[in-house]
């Protein structure tokens, strides 16, 4: 992820590498990563209003500043799970209008045909000032996320 455009000047570049779930970076003028010390396995981050952001076990922390500790903005949601499913992953995204998204997401066997799996995902807006999230549906606007994973 990139916290900027770096024909602009000055930037931060950041990567979530496995199977671990730790973060690395580097500042345009690092001339090595610096891998950050964490509370957890993080699923997913993005730069949101000039700070860093990521979703560990469906919290949201956020860095001031990639030098300093993180701190939980936005606990876990409570969730009504769903039983049998392959996967569970949590993202961030930012709208156009600039709201920031947290969205649930798990494989979920079909209930008459174990062949067939169906993503189920459930979505929420995040309030980072009050450190709370709100379940959103979002029937008339269409979410394009992509979740990739390289072994």
């Amino acid at each position: 992820m990139l916290s900027s455009d770096p024909s602009r000047g000055d930037y931060i570049v950041t990567l979530i590498h496995y199977p671990y779930g730790g973060i690395s970076f580097a500042r345009s003028s690092d001339k090595k990563w610096t891998t950050m010390s964490l509370p957890g396995l993080y699923d997913d981050a993005i730069f949101y209003r000039d700070q860093f952001y990521a979703t560990f076990d469906g919290r949201v922390d956020v860095w001031d500043d990639l030098d300093e500790e993180w701190k939980t903005v936005v606990p876990k949601p409570k969730l009504v799970d769903f039983y049998p499913f392959y996967f569970s992953f949590w993202l961030l995204v930012q709208t156009p209008s600039c709201d920031l998204l947290h969205v649930w997401g798990k494989i979920v066997l079909m209930e008459y045909n174990d062949d067939t799996e169906t993503p189920l995902m459930i979505v929420y807006r995040l309030d980072i000032h009050n450190g709370t999230s709100l379940q959103v549906n979002v029937p008339s606007t269409y979410l394009f996320i992509s979740n990739i994973y390289i072994y």
